[in-house]
């Protein structure tokens, strides 16, 4: 029986507002982990050949595989928020200003928590620190986290159960607004270059010409089981 929990990732697409979902990026990850689940040396940022719509993205949670969501202006960020000894690191008035702004909620793997956002291009990714203390990290320009619905083995003094799962009644997504007190970069996220690979059959292309040849084609992405 598979240990992810498809309900809860059906449920996070019907949440997603439909404008907003078209530009949520999907890609595999490994089966009980949290690495992406493509050949070693894949560049993924940017590649529509890994990328997965909803359907194949319910496909892989319907047989135990994981899925994880990039962080992309237009789509979604997010704040995840660490956790030791089955506590969370961040202060109870992190928790509180935090909570002032209220978003979806997923509970992690191990119980900490990730808030999902409205990503409009305002912050960098970055580590969260109260007092010098990293209490999480702000995801929002191609940082993925592991989806709602996917599971993870725990750790062995976690306080989850490995799998991801909305937490809270709270079934809205909002845009992020800062954290009182805590000074957060707030440069315009900037698209980098599009890199070169090697593909064994012709040799160096352009991540975005291989992309041009896939459209072209009319496929959007490559077969992943």
């Amino acid at each position: 029986m598979a240990l992810t929990n498809v309900k809860d990732f059906k449920e996070l697409l019907e949440i997603i507002p439909k404008t907003v979902l078209e530009k949520v990026w999907f890609f595999p990850i490994k089966q009980d982990r949290k690495n992406p689940d493509v050949p070693s040396g894949t560049i993924l940022k940017g590649n529509l050949a890994y990328r997965l719509s909803r359907y194949d993205a319910i496909n892989r949670l319907k047989w135990g595989k994981n899925v994880g969501i990039y962080a992309l202006k237009g789509g979604l960020m997010f704040l995840d928020l660490d956790v030791k000894n089955g506590k969370l690191i961040a202060s109870q008035s992190i928790l509180d200003s935090i909570a002032l702004n209220p978003t979806l909620t997923i509970q992690t793997r191990n119980g900490g928590i990730q808030k999902y956002y409205l990503n409009d291009g305002e912050y960098n990714n970055q580590v969260i620190k109260e007092n010098g203390i990293p209490i999480g990290e702000l995801r929002t320009d191609w940082y993925y986290v592991v989806s709602v619905g996917s599971y993870v083995i725990p750790d062995k003094h976690s306080c989850g159960d490995g799998t991801y799962r909305l937490f809270g009644e709270y079934r809205e997504i909002n845009t992020f607004n800062g954290l009182p007190g805590i000074i957060l970069r707030r440069d315009e996220v900037k698209t980098g270059e599009i890199k070169t690979f090697n593909r064994p059959e012709t040799g160096p292309i352009s991540l975005q010409n291989y992309n041009s040849i896939l459209e072209s084609k009319g496929k959007q992405r490559r077969k992943i089981k």
